[in-house]
């Protein structure tokens, strides 16, 4: 007896144990990319997001956020778009427990977009929650019920499609959200059929191809970094089917928007540093382009150690030229496009045609050097270029500087360094466009003082910048330097949408140095960021610093520009003053 007792109570052990067992088994849990169809039009993905948030919360970027002053002014823009109230709700949401709950995977994507009769779009979105479904399974329960409660014409239907569950929640006519499992994967879509769809593929019985068929995407995530903490996807063909129609007929032919039907597909993608933000950008093409030549960074040479910005690559200045020439005949303003004309008659009078007998002979190599320096209400920029076959050129430029003097007689020619530097006076106390032709540079800056830095620099023979080797091009930019020059410009300028911004210093401290490089082939376009903020904070906070700083100036302008804030602060506005305090002549002593 006590041995079949003892059997039967191990035959219990085996089978609670079994039980458990089944219960706490891992489940097969899709990846985001086996999902999606191949016409997803965007997504955002990050693989491990706990191991993200670990790095992100390391980085200089979350030091930045965290920043009392930075901080500050968020909360000033939430309690202002969103109420007090509002604000600490949205903020509390935010929280390590609400953060905690995805252990794995975390996307959105935009699955599907229709322009008629009205525009409407499909969001996805899925979470790996692993050991936090049973208690997300709950909460969703919990939820349900608050919004019967609380909404009682609100809907909420419970389906079935090849064997999978899956909720309807309807809080409005014409709205919807629909949710289930996949494995530990809860994913939310806002429309039924493309959760239906994912369940198809989830089960491997989709009718349509996956994302993992789309080639465009396949070569963004082949040039991207590996490892990386997050990466986003953009397909640009689709959209420009979708909505290409519609900037073709409002701008017909225009040279940029034609240039879109030549991109296929667009990513990026973010690893989060101790230090460093690296961030590595694609652009595929759907034809091949012709080879861009290497940098061989022969402008170095002109830009001074102490330069806060640098530029350079081996742009086509002609193409481009006439490029921009056709934009502003057919779309700029009247006045511009006059005036251009007109100066393209001035000079074939001086038989020179700008693009053929002298932007032609520029490069291959281009650079835009700048130095914004303390104190100075506004940067210095010069543009150097290489000169090829530099005696024809030179008698072309003798051609042109000639005809420029006649036209605005107030031109001075002023001997540097055994060049000269042709200075055209304006009516500002700052900008005095003067250009120079050495052996083997084109020099154009905005002052004389400027480009006499430039051309003395050159004459030295001396390396002022140390960089890194670059593919096509490269750019490198002392952050903390230009952004305490923008933001110093904002003075007590209040954006209503903003709040009070931080002062300039608070912005530069965490700035540093963002460098750029771009390797191009036929196919497809990488370029790799170094920075501290990261590309995207570094591209808003530069963003914001402007348009504060340009807050006079869009206060006055007639008409409402769409995507440019509108209301400002009743506070006066200081101007910045009109001079360059560190280049007050615009002529250098001899």
């Amino acid at each position: 007896m006590k041995k079949l007792l003892l059997g039967v109570v191990g035959l219990a052990l085996l089978a609670v144990v079994a039980i458990v067992i089944f219960l706490r088994r891992p489940e097969r849990t899709p990846a985001a990319v086996t999902l999606l169809p191949a016409s997803t039009l965007a997504l955002v993905d990050v693989p491990d997001f706990q191991s993200c948030r670990a790095r992100l919360a390391a980085s200089p970027v979350t030091r930045f956020w965290q920043d009392p002053a930075v901080h500050a002014c968020l909360e000033r823009q939430l309690a202002a778009s969103l109420g007090s109230q509002s604000g600490a709700n949205l903020t509390a949401l935010l929280t390590d427990t609400t953060l905690a709950l995805p252990d794995g995977e975390a996307f959105l994507a935009i699955t599907r977009v229709t322009t008629l009769p009205a525009l409407q779009y499909t969001l996805a979105a899925g979470l790996d929650l692993r050991g936090h479904k049973l208690a997300t399974q709950a909460s969703l329960k919990v939820y349900e019920y608050e919004l019967r409660k609380h909404n009682p014409q609100a809907l909420v239907t419970v389906k079935k499609f090849r064997g999978v569950t899956y909720s309807i929640w309807q809080p409005a006519p014409g709205a919807q959200l629909c949710h289930t499992f996949l494995g530990s994967l809860l994913v939310f879509t806002t429309d039924e059929a493309t959760l239906c769809d994912m369940i198809s593929r989830a089960a491997g019985k989709a009718v349509t191809p996956g994302l993992t068929a789309n080639a465009g995407y396949q070569t963004i995530i082949q040039e991207l970094a590996q490892p990386r903490d997050l990466h986003a996807y953009l397909n640009v063909e689709q959209l420009v089917t979708r909505f290409g129609w519609l900037l073709f007929a409002a701008v017909p032919n225009n040279p940029f928007v034609q240039q879109l039907a030549d991109l296929q597909a667009w990513g990026t993608g973010i690893t989060f540093g101790e230090t460093n933000i690296t961030d590595v950008g694609v652009t595929t093409f759907t034809k091949p382009r012709p080879p861009a030549p290497p940098l061989q960074q022969t402008t170095l040479a002109a830009a001074p150690a102490d330069s806060t910005l640098y530029l350079a690559g081996t742009p086509d200045l002609a193409a481009g030229y006439r490029t921009l020439l056709k934009f502003i005949t057919g779309y700029g303003p009247r006045d511009t496009a006059q005036f251009v004309a007109g100066a393209e008659l001035v000079l074939a009078f001086a038989g020179v045609q700008i693009d053929k007998d002298f932007l032609a002979k520029l490069g291959p190599e281009v650079a835009l050097i700048g130095n914004w320096r303390p104190g100075a209400s506004l940067p210095d920029l010069a543009l150097v270029a290489e000169v090829r076959d530099q005696p024809d050129l030179a008698g072309k430029f003798r051609r042109i500087t000639g005809r420029l003097n006649k036209v605005f007689k107030t031109t001075d020619d002023v001997p540097v360094a055994d060049e000269t530097l042709h200075v055209i006076h304006t009516a500002t106390g700052y900008a005095a466009p003067t250009f120079a032709l050495t052996d083997k540079f084109f020099v154009l800056a905005l002052t004389a003082d400027y480009a006499r830095e430039i051309v003395t620099q050159i004459k030295t023979g001396t390396t002022g910048l140390s960089l890194p080797a670059a593919g096509n091009s490269i750019a490198n930019c002392d952050l903390s330097q230009f952004l305490a020059g923008v933001y110093s410009l904002t003075g007590s300028n209040t954006l209503a949408q903003l709040g009070q911004l931080p002062e300039a210093e608070t912005i530069a401290k965490y700035a540093g140095t963002y460098t750029a490089t771009t390797i191009a082939t036929t196919t497809a376009s990488r370029t790799t960021t170094h920075s501290a903020l990261g590309k995207p904070v570094t591209v808003l906070v530069t963003l914001i610093g402007a348009i504060a700083a340009a807050e006079p100036w869009l206060a006055r302008l007639p008409v409402t520009i769409p995507g440019l804030p509108t209301t400002f602060s009743n506070t006066p506005a200081h101007h910045p003053p009109t001079g360059n305090q560190t280049a007050t002549s615009q002529i250098p002593a001899p």
